[in-house]
Formats: C-alpha cells, structure tokens, sequence
C-alpha cells in the first residue's frame, strides 16, 4: 500500500493502506514543499513552471526531501482537486489566501508551515534552485 500525488496535475489519489505507510518511520517526509499556483490561462505560469522544471533538473533537488506540487486554478474541475491535495497536506491556508492567483510559487517549511521563500517569473531557475538548496541547508 502506497500513497501517490500527481503533484504535476494537481490531484491526490489515496490508495488502502496509505495512512499506515505515511507513517511508517522508513517513509521520507518532505522538508520542504514547492507550491506553484498555476493556470493554463496564465502567461507568468507559462514562464515560471519550466524555470521550476529546470531548476529541479540542474540542482537535483527531486533527489531532495522538497515535495513539489502544483496548485491548479484553471478551471473549476482543477480547483477542486487542488483544493483537496492542499487539504491533504495541510496547505490549505496557503490555497485560501491565495485568492485565485496565479503565476507565483512559494517555499513552504514542511514541519511549521512558515513560508521560506517566494518564486516569481524574474528570477532565474539558477535563483530558484539555489534559495530551495539554501532552504534545505537551515
């Protein structure tokens, strides 16, 4: 039994046993989530998401405890399974403040839910990976 997020597109599937292998102490937990607030619709999204991609790629950060999951806000359908995986890993606040906006991620501390850091379509994916790293490293 396993659990299994399709972060990419922003859906939680909870399979049997899930609960019980999430706390199993062999499991690795996140320190760190990427949240991407993302929209089809959204030119900012459009530069933005494959700055994360590249930036997971060049400072091997999926070989890192950060989980990164997506935030779909393009339509009504991807929104309610948004709304469900941030419930599911207690972000919701993060989706309820967020208002319907997109085009941005945020760095969330996994065990205190403070926010680290925030990403936008400027920064570089060299910028992106090196705040996550640093992140990692406090």
């Amino acid at each position: 039994m396993f659990k299994t997020f399709l972060a990419a597109a922003g859906l939680a599937l909870m399979l049997p046993g899930a609960a019980a292998h999430a706390e199993d102490p062999k499991t690795p937990q996140p320190k760190l989530y990427s949240v991407l607030f993302y929209a089809d619709w959204c030119p900012s999204c459009k530069l933005l998401d494959p700055k994360l991609e590249r930036a997971r790629v060049k400072a091997e950060l999926d070989q890192q405890p950060v989980l990164f999951v997506r935030f779909d806000l393009t339509d009504a359908d991807t929104t309610a399974q948004s709304e469900l995986l941030a419930e599911s890993l207690g972000l919701s606040e993060y989706l309820e403040r967020n208002g319907g906006k997109t085009g941005y991620a945020v760095l969330v501390n996994a065990e205190t839910g403070d926010q680290v850091s925030r990403f936008t379509r400027q920064m570089s994916d060299d910028a992106i990976g090196m705040a996550i790293k640093v992140a990692l490293a406090l």
